[in-house]
C-alpha cells in the first residue's frame, strides 16, 4: 500500500485514429509545405514509424485490427457494413478495463457505429449516427464535434480514450480558413484535424500517453486510384503513426511494421506490459508484413487480391502478380516479378486472402449512397488494377445520370453494362432509368441478368411492384408489395409501396391503415407520409395532409411533399407563395388546377381560363371551379352566355352556392339587368351572411 502511495499515478491513454491519412503528406515523413505542424512537432519529440502498413484499405476492418492486433481472417471483418466483432475477441479497451481504467470511444463516422462491434470494452461510446433511411442522414461528425464530446468526458479513474477523426475521407469540407489556406481540399482536411487534435491533446497537462495512426491511405491518382478499397499499393496501405507522450523517448524506426502491432506497442507504452499479441513497434519483429482487400470480388466483381512485404520487397497476389523492391522504387512503378521468379514464389506462399462468402450487401449501406457494384458470378475474375477508376466512374455515372433526362441515361447505363456485365449494380440502375423514361418492358429486361443470379434483395420485389403500377395493375403491385410486407415487415419501401397501390386503387383508406402499420415498422420511412398526405388531401383532410407534408419537408426535399404544401397554400389564399413550387412541378391534373386557382388569385385571368376549364371538365363534381371560371370569364369580356353556361352548371352540381349568387349578381349587372342583380346579391346573403 505505500508503495502504491508513492508511485506515479498511470497516465491517460489516447489512440487517435485518422481516417484516409497517408503518410508522405505530412512534414514528418518528408512533405513541403506541411499541413500538420502538431503532429510533425509529437514525431519530432516521439517515435515515427518510417514504414506502417495496414491491414486492409476499409476503415472497419483496418479498426477491427488495430483495436484486437488481428489480422482479417482473425477478426473475420472484412468490409465496411461486416459485424459484429465476435465477443471473444479481446479488444484493448477490454484490457484498459480490466487494468482498472475508464474507457471511452469517440467516432466520426457511420462506419463505425457500435452496432460493429468496436464499442467491445467501451464503458462509452459516443457515436450518434442515423442509418435509417437515405436523406437527411447523420453520417459524418466533424473532428470539432467529436473533439468536444471527448473533452466533456470525465472520471476519477485513469482514462483510455479511442479518438477517430474522419474529415479526410470524402467529401473534403474543410472549414475556413484552412479551405482558403490550402487549394488542395485533401490537405485542408488534414490542416484542419492537425489544428483541432492539437489544441485538444495540449489542453490537458495530465500525464499522457498517444498513439496516432491512420486506418488508411487515399490513392489520390495513383496507379489510377483515386479514392480506397480496390488496390494494395503504398498509396494506400502505408500510413502515419506516431507514440508520443509520457516516457516515450524520440526514435525513427525503419522496419515495416503492420498497424497490428498498435495494441502491443500503446499497452507496453502505457503499462510496461505484454498485450499477448502483435510486438512493440520499438522491438524487433521477424514476421512479415501483411494486408488483403475483398472489396473488388464483394463489391465489383473483380478478384480479391493480398500483399507481403519484408524489408525489401513487396509481393501483390493478384491475377497478374506483381513484385517491386520497394525500397528504391517506392512509387510502385516497376513490376520486376519476371525477373525474380524465386523471390516472388516465395512471398506468395505466405499471402493471406480472406476466402469468406460475403451475406447479401445491407440494404442501408445502399440507400445511404455508398456505392455497392452488386457484383454477379462471372467465369474469370477480372483483375482490378484493370480498372482502378471502377468505383469512382460508376459514381460518376449515377450523380451524371440523376442529372439527365431518363432516356438519355439510359443510353449511357446500357454501354456500362456492356462493358462491365459483372456489376449487378449497373443492371440495377439501367432498369431505374428505363422505368423513370417510361419503358416499364425495358425495365423489366434490365433486372434479367439480376434475377438469373439468384439475388432475392427485397429491392427486387419492390421493382417488381413498381414495373406493375407503370403497367397499370395496382393490384398485382398490390399483391407483390403484401408478400413483401409479410417477409421483411422491417422494410419501410415495402410498407410504401403497399399504401402508394392501394391509393392506386381508390382504397385510400386502406393506403393509410398500411402508412400507420408501416411508421411503427419503420418510423423513418419518410415516403409513407407522402402518401398519407395525398390521401388526407384527397378526403379534404387539409390540416392533416399539410402536417404529414411539412413533416417530410423537414428532414428532405421531396416534391410531392412540396406541392401538396402549395395546394394548401392555395386554399389559403397564400398565391405569391404557391405559385413557385407549382410552376416548377411536374405536370398533373392537380398542378394545373393548382395553377389556375393561384393565376385567378392573384388576377392573371388569362393565364387562369384554360387551366379552370380542364379543372372543371376534369372535377365533375366540383362547382368551385366552374364559379371561378364563369367569373374570369366574365372579367375577360367572353360572351354572356358562356359565363352562364358555367353558372348554371355551378348550380347543378351545387344548388345555392353564396358564390355562385354573388357571380350571377355581377353577370346581371353588366348586361343591366339591376333588379335581377340585386335579388342575387340578397339571395347570396342570405346563404352566407
Amino acid at each position: 500500500m505505500l508503495l502504491a502511495a508513492c508511485s506515479a499515478p498511470a497516465p491517460d491513454v489516447y489512440l487517435v485514429t485518422l481516417d484516409t491519412l497517408r503518410a508522405d503528406v505530412l512534414g514528418v515523413y518528408g512533405a513541403s509545405p506541411s499541413p500538420s505542424p502538431h503532429l510533425d512537432r509529437w514525431g519530432a519529440e516521439g517515435v515515427v514509424v518510417d514504414e506502417m502498413m495496414t491491414t486492409a484499405p476499409l476503415t472497419l476492418p483496418a479498426h477491427a485490427s488495430l483495436l484486437t492486433g488481428l489480422s482479417l481472417q482473425e477478426h473475420g471483418l472484412l468490409d465496411n457494413g461486416d459485424g459484429p466483432l465476435a465477443p471473444q475477441v479481446r479488444t484493448l479497451a477490454e484490457a484498459f478495463s480490466e487494468r482498472g481504467y475508464a474507457t471511452g470511444a469517440f467516432v466520426g463516422s457511420m462506419v463505425l457505429d457500435s452496432e460493429f462491434g468496436l464499442d467491445q470494452g467501451f464503458d462509452t461510446y459516443v457515436d450518434g449516427f442515423d442509418t435509417t433511411h437515405s436523406n437527411g442522414r447523420l453520417l459524418e461528425h466533424s473532428a470539432e464535434t467529436v473533439l468536444a464530446s471527448a473533452a466533456k468526458w470525465s472520471d476519477e479513474r485513469p482514462k483510455f480514450t479511442w479518438i477517430h477523426l474522419y474529415d479526410a475521407h470524402l467529401p473534403y469540407q474543410a472549414p475556413a480558413p484552412f479551405s482558403d489556406q490550402w487549394s488542395d481540399g485533401y490537405l485542408a482536411e488534414i490542416a484542419y484535424i492537425d489544428d483541432q487534435l492539437g489544441e485538444f491533446l495540449d489542453a490537458s497537462d495530465r500525464p499522457k500517453v498517444v498513439l496516432i495512426v491512420g486506418d488508411h491511405g487515399e490513392g489520390r491518382g495513383d496507379h489510377g486510384e483515386r479514392t480506397h478499397g480496390l488496390l494494395l499499393y503504398r498509396s494506400t496501405l502505408r500510413v502515419p503513426m506516431i507514440l508520443w507522450g509520457e516516457g516515450v523517448a524520440p526514435e525513427r524506426v525503419m522496419q515495416p511494421r503492420s498497424t497490428q502491432d498498435v495494441p502491443a506497442t500503446l499497452w507496453r507504452a502505457a503499462t510496461g506490459g505484454d498485450f499477448g499479441r502483435g510486438t512493440d513497434v520499438r522491438q524487433s519483429r521477424e514476421e512479415l508484413v501483411k494486408g488483403a482487400t475483398v472489396l473488388p470480388e464483394w463489391h465489383w466483381g473483380m478478384a480479391s487480391i493480398g500483399v507481403v512485404q519484408d524489408t525489401k520487397w513487396r509481393y501483390i497476389a493478384a491475377p497478374r502478380p506483381e513484385l517491386y523492391a520497394w525500397t528504391t522504387d517506392p512509387g510502385e512503378t516497376q513490376n520486376v516479378v519476371e525477373q525474380y521468379p524465386e523471390i516472388a514464389g516465395k512471398l506468395a506462399a505466405a499471402v493471406d486472402i480472406p476466402r469468406s462468402a460475403r451475406q447479401s450487401p445491407d440494404e442501408r449501406f445502399i440507400a445511404l449512397g455508398y456505392t455497392e457494384g452488386w457484383p454477379l458470378p462471372a467465369q474469370e475474375l477480372v483483375d482490378p488494377k484493370d480498372h482502378p477508376d471502377l468505383p469512382e466512374r460508376f459514381a460518376d455515372l449515377l450523380d451524371a445520370q440523376r442529372r439527365k433526362p431518363p432516356a438519355e441515361a439510359a443510353i449511357a447505363l446500357q454501354a456500362f453494362t456492356e462493358e462491365h456485365p459483372q456489376v449487378g449494380a449497373g443492371w440495377w440502375w439501367l432498369s431505374t432509368a428505363r422505368l423513370r423514361a417510361g419503358d416499364a418492358v425495358g425495365s423489366a429486361e434490365a433486372l434479367v441478368p439480376l434475377r438469373e443470379s439468384g439475388r432475392s434483395l427485397p429491392l427486387l420485389q419492390l421493382r417488381d411492384a413498381e414495373i406493375a403500377l407503370a403497367l397499370g395493375n395496382p393490384g398485382e403491385a398490390r399483391t407483390i408489395a403484401q408478400a413483401l410486407t409479410t417477409g421483411r415487415p422491417g422494410f419501410g419501401p415495402g410498407w410504401a409501396m403497399l399504401a402508394e397501390s392501394q391509393r392506386r386503387l381508390g382504397d385510400c383508406e386502406g393506403a393509410e391503415l398500411s402508412v400507420a402499420e408501416g411508421l411503427t415498422r419503420a418510423p423513418d420511412a419518410l415516403r409513407l407520409r407522402v402518401i398519407r398526405a395525398s390521401c388526407r388531401e384527397l378526403r379534404g383532410d387539409f390540416a392533416g395532409s399539410r402536417e404529414d407534408a411539412e413533416a417530410v419537408l423537414a428532414k428532405e426535399e421531396d416534391p410531392e411533399a412540396r406541392l401538396l404544401v402549395a395546394l394548401d397554400d392555395v386554399r389559403r389564399g397564400d398565391f405569391e407563395s404557391a405559385l413557385p413550387v407549382l410552376e416548377r412541378a411536374p405536370d398533373s391534373p392537380s398542378v394545373r388546377t393548382g395553377r389556375g386557382l393561384a393565376y385567378y388569385g392573384l388576377g392573371r385571368y388569362e393565364l387562369a381560363r384554360p387551366l379552370l376549364e380542364q379543372a372543371a371538365h376534369h372535377d365533375e363534381k366540383q362547382a368551385l371551379y366552374c364559379v371561378l371560371l364563369a367569373d374570369t370569364l366574365l372579367r375577360l369580356g367572353a360572351p354572356a352566355d358562356e359565363v352562364g353556361k358555367w353558372l348554371l352548371e355551378a348550380e347543378k352540381r351545387q344548388p345555392d352556392r353564396a358564390d355562385t349568387h354573388r357571380i350571377r349578381s355581377a353577370w346581371h349587372l353588366a348586361a343591366g339587368r339591376t333588379e335581377e342583380a340585386v335579388k342575387e346579391m340578397a339571395a347570396a346573403q342570405a346563404v352566407n351572411p
